[in-house]
This record gives C-alpha cells, sequence and structure tokens, in this order.
C-alpha cells in the first residue's frame, strides 16, 4: 500500500511483535495454536486480517504393547502412548498388517482384537505411533500361538476296558497254555509207567502173529525202555512201533 502499511501479530488472542515477519524462537509444541495478522493503512484507514491456525508436533516418543488373553481363543494387543494427536498403525512381521474377518480394530486403532486366534496369526507384532514430524515402532511383541491337536478316538473309560480285556485274555491263553503242557506231560508219564506189552490172539491153528517184533535187548547191553506197539488194523495184523526212548532221555 502507499503509504506502507503497519502489521501487528497476535497468538491465540495474546499481541505479538507488531512486525511485517513473525519470527518464533524455541520452537515447542506449546506454540501450537491460533496465529493472527493484521495490516493497517493510516492514510485509508483500512485493514485486512488473516488468520492461521499452527500444530506443532515434536518428536513421538516410543510407545509400547501390552496383550492380554480376553477369552481363552481370542487376544487383545494395546498401543500405549503419551503423545496427543498422534495416528496408529499396526505392524506384523515387519510389514503393515492386513485385518481380517477376525481382526477389530478400536476407533482410535489404539487396541487390536483377534478373535478367534488362528495359528497363521502367531508371529511378531508392533504398533507405529506418527505424528506430522515423526513416527516410532513399539518393541516386537512375538504372539505364539499353541494349539490343542485332537484325535479321533475312543473315550479314557473305554480303552481302559479294552486294555483290561485284553490283560484278562492273554492271562487265560497263557493259563489254558500251562494245561495243555500239564496234560501232554501227564499222558508221557502214564505211557513210560506201562510195563505190559499186549499182542493180538493168534488165529485158530495157527501161532503168533509173524508181523511181530521181537522186544529183548542185545546180550550185553543194558535194558533199554520199553518198545510199544500199537495195532493199527486187527483184521491185518498191521503194527506201529513207539518208541518214547528219546522222550525219557530228554
Amino acid at each position: 500500500s502507499n503509504p506502507p502499511a503497519q502489521y501487528s501479530w497476535s497468538f491465540n488472542g495474546r499481541p505479538l511483535e507488531s512486525t511485517q515477519q513473525l519470527s518464533i524462537p524455541n520452537l515447542s509444541t506449546n506454540k501450537s495454536g491460533f496465529y493472527v495478522c493484521v495490516a493497517h493503512n493510516s492514510v485509508t484507514n483500512l485493514n485486512r486480517t488473516t488468520t492461521k491456525n499452527i500444530t506443532v508436533s515434536g518428536l513421538v516418543a516410543q510407545p509400547s504393547l501390552r496383550a492380554t488373553n480376553t477369552e481363552p481363543h481370542s487376544v487383545a494387543m494395546t498401543c500405549l502412548s503419551d503423545d496427543p494427536g498422534i495416528s496408529i498403525t499396526w505392524i506384523f512381521n515387519s510389514q503393515t498388517l492386513q485385518l481380517t474377518d477376525r481382526m477389530q480394530l478400536s476407533p482410535d486403532h489404539s487396541t487390536l482384537s483377534i478373535d478367534p486366534v488362528r495359528q497363521e496369526d502367531a508371529g511378531d507384532y508392533q504398533c507405529e505411533a506418527s505424528n506430522p514430524a515423526s513416527s516410532t515402532r513399539s518393541e516386537r511383541y512375538r504372539l505364539a500361538v499353541i494349539s490343542q491337536v485332537r484325535t479321533p478316538g475312543l473315550p479314557v473309560g473305554a480303552v481302559a476296558g479294552i486294555v483290561t480285556g485284553v490283560l484278562v485274555g492273554v492271562a487265560l491263553v497263557a493259563a489254558l497254555g500251562c494245561f495243555l503242557l500239564h496234560t501232554r506231560n501227564g499222558r508221557a508219564s502214564v505211557q513210560l509207567g506201562l510195563r505190559e506189552h499186549h499182542t493180538p490172539a493168534s488165529r485158530p491153528g495157527q501161532g503168533p502173529s509173524d508181523s511181530s517184533t521181537s522186544l529183548a535187548p542185545p546180550p550185553g547191553h543194558r535194558a533199554a525202555v520199553p518198545i510199544y506197539q500199537e495195532l493199527l488194523n486187527p483184521d491185518l495184523d498191521i503194527y506201529c512201533r513207539v518208541d518214547h526212548k528219546a522222550d525219557v532221555d530228554s
């Protein structure tokens, strides 16, 4: 303007310098607010006013991450920060988290809920707090998902009953085997105790059958265990030699 205009500044309603250019030393977050510039022409007595809202953002402090189990199969992770006016982003395995239908964020994005938690949700989680001036991430939080494997099978009571039945069956089989072995040994003892050999009666007009075998031991040898003959066919006088000497020697 002609003559040159006069300028004045105010900050949140408080007067500041009366210069064309305003300098703000020691800038900090408490210098955020409404700055008003007024240009005045003393000849025409005209004023022009401009208002600007300035936000001063400081460096964001590192947030912390806390996780809790809200239910047996769900988890909630909360990003904790004392800085105002920040935005929060969630990081999963060093990549921006892609939300699924099992994940929910609180309105300010500070809490991430997963319900139900699955094996693919296991990994490293971080939250990132940022403002226009800076951003920083929390420490890594490793979420481990331990799934309980359920295999199809019988109830514990049924399994115990089956095991008991098997053990009883094994005991019965062992007892039966002992009984059969005892019976076999008893029969062998009875046969070895026999001292009488029965030969078939000779037919009328004939002497003893020529098919019989002499049981007399050779001279000079100790008497051997009797050799028994069993009649296989009475009409044909066929006998079978049964030698139990091996059983006795054993």
